[in-house]
């Protein structure tokens, strides 16, 4: 679901979606980071903590679609299901998409 043509929220949800927030001082520190990069080393170091945190986000973002397939089907989250953070009704499918 791109965030230009979600069906299920508006895209300005999203800028005020916890995780968003939560992520805009990350940003700055990331950028402030890589700037901060002057050996081969620490730019390693700097991709290291990049894909990290791609890796975390990929996992979650499966594993809320994987909750959204289920609740499409009629069935509940799995138990493995990322929180959703946005406090929204859990037994709605919207929240597991917009998530």
């Amino acid at each position: 679901m791109s965030l230009f043509h979600a069906d299920a929220y508006d895209p300005d949800d999203m800028m005020v979606h916890p995780r968003h927030q939560a992520m805009q001082p990350v940003l700055a520190q990331l950028i402030q980071q890589l700037r901060d990069c002057e050996t081969v080393e620490s730019g390693i170091e700097f991709q290291r903590d990049l894909l990290t945190r791609l890796l975390e986000v990929e996992k979650d973002r499966a594993g809320f679609k994987r909750a959204a397939k289920r609740m499409r089907s009629g069935k509940g989250p799995h138990p493995e299901a990322p929180e959703p953070q946005s406090g929204r009704d859990l037994a709605d499918v919207a929240t597991w998409r917009f998530e």
